[in-house]
């Protein structure tokens, strides 16, 4: 890759376990010497909780259900996220 001006933005791709710690990248560019400290550290995917409120029946004469739905991660923030929720029940009374 050749830059004459500018800034360039580079990925690199780390190997399935990694050496954890402090790494340090160094470029030397027409004498000029560019250092950037960077961590790789363990990636840990964050935990959620969902609760999912619905009201204690329905009925098929309205078969629209209200519900509440929240989501915290286990460190108290709100989740955003878009959610699919169905309903269908659990019994069919034929009277």
């Amino acid at each position: 890759m050749l830059v004459t001006n500018g800034v360039v933005s580079r990925e690199l791709q780390l190997s399935e376990q990694p050496v954890l710690g402090n790494w340090v990248i160094i470029v030397d560019i027409k004498g000029q010497t560019f250092q950037r400290d960077f961590e790789v550290a363990e990636y840990v995917l964050p935990t959620f909780e969902v609760q999912v409120l619905l009201p204690p029946f329905a009925t098929y004469n309205k078969p629209d259900v209200v519900a509440t739905v929240t989501a915290h991660y286990t460190y108290g923030q709100p989740v955003k996220g878009d959610l699919t929720l169905t309903v269908q029940p659990k019994y069919e009374r034929i009277y």
